[in-house]
């Protein structure tokens, strides 16, 4: 081989080189901008589940809310059902023959009746359950 065919083979290699390499540098930036879109969904379906974890803590707030409320509307109608009972077994006894009705305007003053025995049943329900 002569000169001229190796400096001809070696300009070849170095071209070839030069291809290679800006292939290489397109692949690599190519890359990048890959992992960049990748990073920037991952930062969002961080943000989305921190955001679904908040909403998540408040709804489980507000369901534990409403069970409370629950509770406490479940003791009033038992306070209120007993209340029912024991005046209607008080009206009995004035007038044993005759079935009584109450209203609910009667149930809603019976807290204001004089009558300890009622008040005493009122008063035990409310403080055992607030």
């Amino acid at each position: 081989m002569s000169n001229r065919d190796l400096v001809s083979e070696l300009k070849n290699t170095i071209k070839d080189l030069t291809d290679e390499k800006e292939d290489l540098h397109r692949s690599i930036s190519h890359k990048e901008s890959r992992n960049k879109q990748i990073l920037i969904r991952l930062e969002q379906a961080n943000n989305e589940l921190d955001h679904v974890g908040k909403h998540s803590s408040k709804v489980q707030k507000d369901a534990d809310g409403v069970k409370k409320e629950n509770a406490t509307l479940q003791a009033k109608l038992e306070t209120t059902e007993e209340l029912l009972k024991i005046a209607k077994e008080k009206l009995k006894d004035f007038e044993p023959d005759k079935e009584v009705n109450l209203t609910d305007e009667d149930i809603e003053h019976i807290s204001d009746s004089e009558d300890p025995a009622l008040r005493s049943v009122v008063s035990e329900k409310y403080n055992k359950e607030e």
